[in-house]
């Protein structure tokens, strides 16, 4: 996989716990996994792969603090890799979606890795 996009599905696991478990499955909780990591670090982890996150500000599943410390987070991870311009954080108004204006981004984004 040379680019990836992730769209709606990104927080720092912590800002979770306190009111966003229950509209999520026991899946996105593994028992034991915050003692290795956090879900910007699993993102992470194919750094310098390009990676564009897409976060809705106004959605339901994930706190805004929680989307704002996992783009600080894997902003950090890419620059410690030396490819900082290989990870892009958006943040669009709205609940959760992936609508016209993110759809074109993503796929602009994906063009300008893929399509060199």
């Amino acid at each position: 996989m040379r680019a990836a996009v992730v769209v709606g599905l990104m927080s720092a696991y912590a800002h979770l716990l306190d009111r966003h478990i229950t509209c999520h499955t026991w899946m996105f909780f593994p028992s034991g996994w915050a003692r290795y990591g956090d879900w910007p670090d699993i993102a992470a982890c194919r750094a310098p792969s390009p990676l564009l996150v897409q976060y809705d500000l106004d959605d339901a599943l994930f706190p805004v603090a929680g989307m704002k410390a996992a783009d600080a987070r894997l902003v950090q991870h890419y620059a410690s890799v030396g490819h900082p311009e290989a990870y892009r954080g958006e943040f669009y108004p709205g609940p959760h979606k992936f609508d016209l204006e993110m759809q074109a981004s993503a796929f602009a984004w994906l063009k300008q890795w893929l399509l060199p």
